[in-house]
């Protein structure tokens, strides 16, 4: 279990790195979207209390999804994708991640988020150092 610490310390501060560079960027433009993308953190997690499951499936269904997408665009590109399901973090471990970084910045949306995260897993290809 202490890996599993170490592995959510240290995502969530490179999401927190993430995130804070893509913000100010993002606040000025106008994006149609929905579903929990576009949520806060804050409502996340307080819908987390209420109904954990159905909202850990929304994160998981929304966040695959929505790096999915990044993938299909990088490839018809010609660029390099991110590994999706890299070894030892599975979408149990993302959802709990996710969560725990919303807990540190509730101010944050999803999609802010689960951006941040696609971009580390381009870059390192895992989250497991």
């Amino acid at each position: 279990m202490t890996i599993g610490i170490r592995l959510a310390a240290a995502s969530t501060a490179a999401l927190a790195l993430v995130v804070s560079l893509g913000t100010a960027s993002a606040e000025s433009v106008r994006v149609q979207a929905a579903g929990v993308g576009i949520a806060t953190c804050s409502d996340v997690v307080a819908k987390m209390e209420t109904n954990a499951q159905a909202v850990a499936n929304q994160l998981a269904g929304w966040s695959y999804g929505y790096m999915t997408r990044r993938n299909i665009e990088r490839a018809l590109a010609g660029q390099s994708q991110a590994n999706l399901t890299p070894e030892n973090f599975d979408a149990n471990q993302m959802v709990g991640l996710i969560v725990g970084f919303c807990k540190e910045q509730p101010n944050t949306r999803i999609y802010e988020v689960v951006d941040a995260l696609y971009e580390i897993l381009l870059e390192k290809g895992s989250l497991v150092s």
